[in-house]
This record gives C-alpha cells, sequence and structure tokens, in this order.
C-alpha cells in the first residue's frame, strides 16, 4: 500500500487526462485528490487507488504553476511532501515544493508513463496476458462458431 500524505502529487491511471492531483484529505481507509487543471475532486479507496506518485528525478524538467521551467537537481521528502532543489534558465538555484508543480501534466505516450513509473500492477497484466492467450488459443482451434448472428434468445430457450 502507498503512503499518502497531504500535498502530496498523484497521478491518476484511469483517467490521465485529469492532469496531476494534490492528496487534500485523508482517513484510515480512504483518500481524496483534488485535480486543479479540471476542478474535480476524487475520492479512492488506499488499497484500490489507481494512482502512481510524481516524484521527479535529478535532471527531470520541473513546470511550475506560473509557467517558469527549471532543471531538478535534487529532491529531498519533508513529512510526506517532496521538496525540488532546481535551476533555473539563469542557473540561479530554487528551493520549489511540489505543491508549487503545474497541473497540467502530459503522460499519455508509453515512454512518458514508464519514466514517470505509472505502470499497472502485476496482477493486472497477468489478467490481460491471460486473456490474450485464451483468445489465441481458441482463435486457433479447429472449431468454429456462428459469431456476430443478429438473433435474439426468447425467454424459454435460455432455459
Amino acid at each position: 500500500m502507498s503512503e499518502y500524505a497531504l500535498g502530496q502529487r498523484w497521478v491518476s491511471h484511469a483517467d490521465v487526462e485529469l492532469g496531476l492531483g494534490i492528496v487534500v484529505e485523508l482517513d484510515t481507509r480512504r483518500v481524496t485528490v483534488h485535480f486543479p487543471a479540471v476542478g474535480e475532486d476524487r475520492t479512492y479507496a488506499h488499497d484500490r487507488a489507481p494512482l502512481t506518485r510524481l516524484l521527479l528525478k535529478t535532471g527531470d524538467s520541473l513546470l511550475r504553476r506560473d509557467g517558469h521551467r527549471y532543471e531538478v537537481l535534487e529532491c529531498q521528502e519533508n513529512d510526506g511532501v517532496a521538496g525540488y532543489t532546481a535551476k533555473d534558465s539563469d542557473g540561479n538555484i530554487h528551493v520549489i515544493s511540489e505543491l508549487e508543480l503545474d497541473a497540467h501534466i502530459q503522460l499519455s505516450s508509453p515512454e512518458d508513463r514508464l519514466l514517470n513509473n505509472q505502470v499497472d500492477k502485476l496482477v493486472d497484466f497477468k489478467l490481460r496476458y491471460a486473456t490474450l492467450q485464451h483468445r489465441a488459443k481458441g482463435d486457433s482451434g479447429e472449431v468454429r462458431g456462428l459469431l456476430g448472428a443478429r438473433t435474439s434468445l426468447l425467454s424459454h430457450q435460455m432455459y
């Protein structure tokens, strides 16, 4: 289970278009995340939240809410909230809290998702893999049936 803290930034696997969310409320079983890019709050169960924590690494590009871009030099956590030591285009050093990150994030390409550790759970992958194996086994068989028939079964035919 992931450790949530107020102010942390998370990305939703299920709805990437929501942008970067902020943890705004916590209890023992649920976490509420506010997505400023779309003005929505979503509440998730701790153990089933389709969320990935966004933590930038050294060399990553950081975009602040005011539109300024920085290069991350170092990441430190304080009470669960990340703070970044970053350099602007003039070479000046700034300390930027993850609360200041821009909410509009683009992680739609597979490369971006992978590089930001936005990956699915192993159990989800295994289910997709098993489904594809069953489909391939069915497609490779000798027996074929009527597929896509435009018929409606009557209730007595169901039993």
